[in-house]
């Protein structure tokens, strides 16, 4: 499925980058490790910077490689875990959205729109991308409770929801606060505050890498829950769900869904109750729902598989992910 792959795509993708982003960190850390080891051992050193016109030698540099493997390493690689998390979830929703906009039935959209968009795939993924963005701006509890609600997955769960809350709490008093706590910080990191509001926050070494494993376990966690069920018949508004297409064919009578499948090339004639049984599901499928030839009235019709696409046109909208 292009869903299930686009899913392993952005796994893969994310927990590269969040190695990376580690290794960055401890190789740099090492490489001034290395500086202040030289300096101890009675080696000159100096550095030049062009830009201001400035030089440190062997005896700013010890104090230097400290401040900024604590501070300014620290912090920097923090900050890209956390939009490494972020581009993750993001993208995840909107893969699955796009597979799954069914959700998204009730969102308005300017005529403008329309009227630029090529098609209705393009229309679909503007509506997408504006409820995203929304979205991002809200906190990140509610970030997964609209994912669970989405994609029904069972994760993460509560515990590390909040210490996520609090992660990204403190990723935004860094870039937009002066590294300062204030009162948003305590409210949106649910009960897991660090430190109080006025205090400087800081990155010790302990929750930098502990913040890495929890955000690179959580991508892991989630996009495989993912993959799991789109492999599985998937229970969509209480209906039946195709594992091929994972969309919902309850509302084909049972007699569609009990009979045996004799495969041919040519289209099947269909009776008014069974094409208005498909006309109420016009978003399903069939790939792997196998229809009858006739009604009851003409039982020796054979059998033959057919796509809904053939039948009717496609209605997206109406597609729900559970």
């Amino acid at each position: 499925m292009a869903l299930t792959d686009d899913l392993k795509k952005l796994r893969d993708g994310s927990l590269a980058a969040l190695d990376a982003s580690h290794n960055y960190y401890t190789h740099t850390k090492g490489a001034w490790r290395f500086v202040q080891e030289m300096v101890r051992q009675g080696q000159k050193v100096s550095i030049r910077n062009q830009a201001p016109g400035s030089i440190v030698n062997e005896q700013a540099l010890p104090g230097l490689a400290q401040e900024y493997v604590t501070g300014y390493l620290a912090s920097a690689t923090f900050q890209h875990f956390v939009s490494l998390f972020e581009d993750f979830v993001f993208g995840f929703l909107r893969a699955w959205l796009i597979e799954h906009p069914g959700s998204l039935s009730a969102k308005q959209l300017q005529f403008r729109t329309v009227l630029q968009s090529a098609d209705k795939a393009q229309i679909v993924r503007a509506v997408i991308e504006k409820h995203l963005v929304e979205l991002a701006y809200d906190r990140v509890d509610n970030w997964f409770e609209y994912l669970e609600k989405t994609a029904n997955l069972g994760c993460p769960n509560q515990d590390q929801v909040q210490q996520l809350a609090e992660i990204k709490a403190s990723r935004d008093v860094l870039v937009y606060n002066k590294g300062i706590a204030n009162s948003i910080y305590v409210d949106k990191s649910m009960g897991r505050a660090r430190v109080k509001d006025g205090e400087p926050l800081e990155i010790p070494e302990q929750y930098h890498r502990e913040s890495w494993q929890l955000i690179r376990q959580v991508v892991s966690d989630i996009a495989q829950a993912g993959i799991n069920k789109l492999g599985k018949r998937i229970p969509i508004m209480g209906g039946v769900t195709s594992p091929q297409t994972g969309v919902d064919c309850s509302a084909y009578p049972p007699k569609l869904m009990k009979q045996p499948c004799r495969q041919r090339t040519r289209r099947t004639l269909m009776d008014k109750e069974t094409r208005d049984a498909l006309s109420r599901s016009r978003a399903c499928i069939l790939s792997n729902v196998l229809l009858t030839g006739l009604a009851d009235r003409r039982p020796s019709q054979r059998l033959c598989r057919v796509q809904a696409t053939d039948l009717f046109p496609l209605n997206s909208s109406s597609v729900k992910g559970n």
